[in-house]
């Protein structure tokens, strides 16, 4: 059985414990444990408390140590300043001044002679309302002195320098309020040095606010400065929109009372100016002036008030600021400086519409839109009227009787461009060569290069358009709350409505000017006549050509101005091959005439068949040719060849088919010296330019060169006369080659019965006289053609 209730300071020794049960013992320890444990607690809240109070009678002691200096030396100065001979002395100076107001006087006139000096240094240092409590502080220094016997014109003079400090704080103070960047601490220290230096009321402080700011944007508006003056102006208006719902009436009134504080010469920022020496002359001071507090009705303006007289200045300033933008955009010439600045003002706005009090937001957005439309479209306007310049450049030249005389385009072989330096670049070069191969003269240059400045500015406008239409706005939507519905859809608005707009008006625009210069062509193309030689034909065409191949990529069309260019290709056309038909047609005739047919012994097979064409034929072709090389291998293309061609074969038709008349007096024989000889053809030219011998007749040598044999010797050849109708029908047979020759030459590869057509009358009506079997009219055919083909590369224009 266990032993309860062992008390350990019953046992004698250790040994006596282990008499008990274990269970016993074991009870016992943990009863000597628990006991350790508390009196270690003890003992170790004793000492701490212990060490607190000895740390607290140590600074007790230092403390008490401290006042005993201080003491000791309060009673060393009370002894210095007891001395009998510093008293005896201060009895004096106090007897030798006696006149208290008089010593108040000067104090007050120092402070106030140092004021000026003060408030202008910090106005310089932009410290107006420190400048504003000086200024007020000195007012009350002057009014006081000013009513003392002793003043002195000295006091008007520092009234006036007073004066003009003022004005020259408000100056200051307007700047500061003019400042869109600046913190609202600092438009409110403004605003308080503006209310103190002219005894403002918060009510009197808004509309000057306001005032100033209607100011600078009419200023602005007004300004023939940079286009940027505009958005300038906008964000003056936005900020104080802005700022007026922020800054009244409650922060503005909170910091008039402020003011209320504390007297003005106790006010930190003016007991610290050293210049003023307060220390010594404040106690001088009237207490007055000392205690002054201005007195400021913080609180006359209601949130009510403040509202209708920013709704009332937001209306009439946003009207006069839209005169002003539209003004202004119309001093902007550049598009790209114009949308620029479209882009930065609507998104100004757009970033600070929710502030907008008294204006609607979508009437502030239209008003934007259309000052810059209305600019955007006059300036369209006046990029597609500018095609008039080419207009007027191309009726100038064509009433220049000298146009394709004075101003001719010289050849690429011509001593100045052969001599021209390419090293550095071809581009010279290049240009010489296609001037040279396209006939661009000087005069043309200039007119192309008007055109191509035209053309510069339309596509400059279609870039302009596509930037506005690709615009983003969504990054400025995302930030903005309770958008209205014309700022939920100024996507639409500002990136399809309005370029949309722009495109229609440069379409017409160009629609008009393109029109009015395809008008001028019609009239010009109608006065010109064949008598001009084909220069003003040749110049209209050249011009029109460069016009249709660099229209604006939605202008292009093959049907621009495809009929005055067809007439001008006829006109050309009947320029150019007039002179050889007439000459053709002289030669013709002559032949008529002619009682021989020499070239009748070049003639080959059985029976003898014409192998060559008769001189006229050879020689019209090339005369033709050399007439469409000196006007200009660019004119030629495969359309206006192909007019030529049916020109040409019109003009033949007449006379094609004439053949000789029958004259009774004469026996005609086949060679002779007999100057009718069939082939001569007076003093006509050559081949190659060069005048021929009227009795010679051309051949062909097998390297395909055409060569001239002598009638002379061709009549050494002696042959059977023959009778007239024998002659017709070797003249009418030589007549059928060379109309089938000149049918192959004059083929239009792209219509091939046209010219067969034209001569199937004439073909016909010389087969008949010539009585050709159908044997005999086939091996014609091939021979004719077989000769074009060999000698086609001779008349390669034609070709």
């Amino acid at each position: 059985m266990a032993v309860e209730g062992l008390d350990p300071k019953t046992l004698s020794s250790w040994e006596h414990a282990f008499q008990y049960p274990i269970a016993a013992v074991w009870g016992m320890e943990r009863q000597l444990r628990n006991d350790i444990n508390s009196n270690r607690e003890k003992l170790r809240t004793l000492v701490g408390v212990s060490y607190r109070d000895l740390l607290g009678t140590a600074e007790s002691i230092t403390e008490m140590d401290g006042q005993m200096h201080r003491v000791e030396s309060y009673l060393g100065a009370m002894g210095t300043e007891c001395n009998s001979g510093l008293l005896e002395r201060k009895a004096v100076n106090i007897r030798d001044w006696d006149d208290r107001e008089r010593y108040a006087f000067a104090t007050q006139l120092a402070v106030l002679r140092s004021c000026p000096e003060v408030i202008s240094r910090l106005i310089s240092g932009s410290y107006v309302l420190a400048a504003s409590k000086l200024l007020v502080i000195s007012r009350l220094l002057h009014k006081k002195l000013s009513k003392n016997r002793s003043a002195s014109s000295f006091i008007e003079v520092l009234r006036n320098r007073l004066s003009a400090l003022r004005h020259k704080l408000l100056t200051k103070i307007n700047l500061k309020l003019l400042n869109v960047d600046a913190q609202e601490d600092t438009l409110l220290e403004a605003m308080c040095a503006f209310s103190l230096a002219t005894s403002s009321s918060p009510t009197d402080v808004l509309r000057h606010f306001h005032q100033t700011r209607s100011e600078a944007i009419f200023e602005a508006g007004q300004s023939s400065g940079e286009p940027k003056a505009i958005f300038k102006a906008l964000r003056l208006f936005v900020m104080t929109l802005k700022e007026t719902q922020a800054l009244f009436p409650t922060q503005l009134a909170r910091s008039l009372e402020g003011l209320k504080n504390l007297p003005l010469l106790k006010s930190s920022d003016l007991s610290s100016i050293l210049e003023l020496n307060l220390d010594v002359h404040e106690r001088w001071i009237e207490d007055d002036i000392k205690t002054f507090v201005p007195y400021v009705r913080h609180d006359d303006l209601q949130k009510a008030e403040a509202g209708r007289v920013l709704k009332q200045w937001a209306k009439q300033t946003f009207a006069i600021f839209l005169n002003h933008v539209q003004e202004k955009t119309a001093m902007i010439d550049d598009p790209i400086t114009l949308v620029h600045l479209r882009q930065e003002m609507i998104e100004l706005w757009f970033s600070h519409h929710q502030h907008a009090i008294g204006i609607d937001s979508s009437d502030v957005l239209d008003g934007l839109r259309d000052a810059f439309n209305k600019r955007f479209v006059r300036l369209i306007h006046e990029e597609t009227v500018s095609l008039r310049a080419v207009g007027i450049s191309i009726e100038k030249a064509l009433s220049d009787p000298q146009l394709g005389i004075v101003d001719a385009n010289q050849s690429f072989w011509d001593k100045p461009n052969i001599s021209v330096n390419t090293t550095s670049n071809a581009k010279v070069l290049r240009e010489i060569f296609t001037s040279g191969v396209y006939g661009k003269t000087q005069l043309m240059q200039t007119i192309y290069e008007k055109y191509w400045s035209w053309v510069d500015g339309v596509q400059k406008w279609e870039h302009i358009i596509k930037s506005l239409r690709e615009t983003k706005w969504t990054d400025e939507i995302d930030d903005l709350e309770d958008e209205d519905d014309v700022l939920e859809n100024k996507q639409i608005i500002l990136c399809e409505d309005d370029p949309r707009l722009l495109q229609d008006e440069l379409q017409i625009g160009i629609q008009e000017a393109l029109n009015a210069l395809q008008e001028l062509l019609t009239k010009n193309v109608q006065l010109l006549h064949e008598k001009d030689g084909g220069q003003k034909a040749t110049f209209l065409f050249r011009t029109w050509r460069e016009i249709r191949r660099r229209l604006p990529a939605l202008y292009r069309s093959p049907e621009t101005a495809l009929e005055p260019i067809q007439v001008l290709q006829r006109i050309l056309a009947t320029a150019v091959t007039a002179r050889s038909v007439t000459q053709c047609e002289k030669r013709i005739a002559n032949l008529v005439r002619c009682r021989s047919l020499p070239a009748k012994s070049l003639w080959e097979g059985s029976p003898p068949l014409p192998v060559l064409p008769s001189s006229w034929a050879f020689r019209l072709l090339y005369e033709v040719m050399s007439s469409m090389n000196t006007t200009g291998s660019d004119i030629w293309s495969p359309q206006a060849v192909a007019l030529l061609k049916r020109v040409l074969c019109e003009q033949l038709v007449p006379f094609l088919g004439k053949l000789p008349e029958p004259q009774p007096e004469a026996e005609l024989q086949t060679n002779g010296h007999d100057e009718n000889t069939i082939g001569g053809e007076g003093d006509d030219k050559g081949l190659h330019g060069q005048v021929g011998n009227t009795n010679d007749v051309g051949t062909e040598q097998p390297n395909g060169e055409i060569t001239q044999i002598p009638n002379r010797e061709l009549s050494t050849i002696d042959s059977p006369q023959i009778s007239f109708e024998d002659l017709i029908k070797d003249v009418a047979t030589q007549r059928f080659f060379d109309v089938i020759y000149l049918q192959k030459a004059l083929m239009d590869n792209n219509k091939e019965d046209t010219q067969e057509q034209t001569f199937e009358v004439v073909r016909k009506s010389v087969k008949d006289r010539a009585g050709l079997s159908l044997e005999v009219v086939n091996c014609i055919y091939k021979k004719a053609e077989d000769y074009w083909k060999r000698t086609s590369l001779l008349f390669a224009l034609l070709a």
